[in-house]
C-alpha cells in the first residue's frame, strides 16, 4: 500500500512540472516561455510557439542562456482577440551581471490552438529589437529563420550573421546613451562583448577568418536619435569603404540603422543613405 501511495505521489510531482508550461492566456504563454529560457529548457520553450520544430544548433545556443545569468521579465499588456487570433504589446526586459537593464516592446501574434494559445512566428524577418518574435522564429525556423526560400545556405547565414552584428551595435549604443561611440577600425572589437562570436564576422562565401562586413563611418559619434531616415539609412554592409560586394546573385547585404537586413543590387545601391 505504501509503494503505491509513494507512485501516487511521484506522479502528482510530474504532472506539477509539466503544468508549469501553462499556455491558457496570451501573458501566461509569454511567461512560460520566458521561464523556459531562463531555465535553458528549450523543449518547453517550444511548447509555446505554434510549428515549433528547434534544430540541434538552436537548442545548443538557447540552452546557454541559464549559464549567461540572463534574467528575463516579461510585461503582456491586454491583448486584442478576434476569435482564434490575438495580438498583444509585450516588453522584455533583459538584465545581466554588470550591465545595465535593456528593454525591447513589440507587437507579438498568437493562434489559439484547442485551449492553448501559442505564439505565431512572423513570416517575415523581425527586427532585432523583437526579442519575442526572434525567439519564435529560431524555434520554427533555425539560425537562419526568414530567409528568402530561393536564397543559398550561405546567404541566409550572411544575413543572419549581418543581422546578429547590426544588433550588437544598437545594444553596444543602448548602453551609450545611443551613440554609436567605437572608432571604424574597432567596431568590432567593440561589440565582441555582445555578440560573443567571431565566426559570425565572416560571410559564408569569403575567405575564412576575413571580416565580411563595414560600419558606416558616417554613423560614429552620432546618436541614433538624429538619423532621420533609419529604414534607408546604412549602418553595415558587405565590403569596405562603401563600395558593396555582390557575392549573392549579385547583391550585396545591408543593414539599416533600423535593424532590418536586407538584399541590395547594384541599382538599388544607388538610394541607399550614407551620410546623415
Amino acid at each position: 500500500m505504501r509503494k503505491i501511495t509513494l507512485s501516487l505521489v511521484v506522479c502528482a510531482f510530474a504532472a506539477l512540472s509539466l503544468s508549469q508550461v501553462k499556455l491558457g492566456s496570451p501573458a501566461q504563454t509569454v511567461q512560460s516561455l520566458v521561464s523556459a529560457l531562463e531555465s535553458g529548457k528549450v523543449n518547453d520553450a517550444a511548447k509555446c510557439v505554434q510549428n515549433a520544430k528547434p534544430t540541434a544548433q538552436v537548442k545548443r545556443n538557447l540552452e546557454t542562456i541559464p549559464s549567461q545569468g540572463v534574467k528575463l521579465v516579461a510585461n503582456v499588456q491586454t491583448p486584442t482577440i478576434k476569435g482564434s487570433k490575438a495580438t498583444a504589446t509585450v516588453t522584455i526586459t533583459v538584465r545581466m551581471a554588470n550591465q545595465p537593464s535593456r528593454s525591447t516592446t513589440e507587437s507579438v501574434e498568437f493562434a489559439k490552438v484547442g485551449n492553448s494559445w501559442l505564439i505565431v512566428a512572423p513570416k517575415t524577418m523581425p527586427s532585432p529589437q523583437s526579442a519575442i518574435s526572434g525567439i519564435a522564429c529560431m524555434l520554427v525556423n533555425g539560425e537562419s529563420s526568414m530567409m528568402r526560400p530561393a536564397q543559398s545556405d550561405k546567404t541566409s547565414v550572411c544575413m543572419m550573421n549581418a543581422k546578429q552584428l547590426g544588433l550588437g551595435c544598437m545594444m553596444y549604443a543602448a548602453d551609450y546613451d545611443d551613440v554609436y561611440k567605437f572608432k571604424a577600425s574597432g567596431w568590432t572589437n567593440a561589440i565582441m562583448p555582445y555578440i560573443k562570436n567571431k565566426a559570425i564576422l565572416t560571410c559564408p562565401l569569403d575567405k575564412p577568418g576575413t571580416i565580411s562586413y563595414s560600419f558606416n563611418a558616417s554613423l560614429i559619434g552620432k546618436n541614433q536619435a538624429v538619423i532621420g531616415r533609419p529604414a534607408e539609412t546604412v549602418m553595415i554592409y558587405e565590403g569596405k569603404n562603401k563600395k558593396l560586394l555582390y557575392r549573392h546573385g549579385g547583391k550585396a547585404v545591408v543593414v539599416f540603422a533600423d535593424g532590418h537586413a536586407n538584399l541590395v543590387s547594384k541599382e538599388e545601391a544607388n538610394n541607399l543613405v550614407w551620410k546623415l
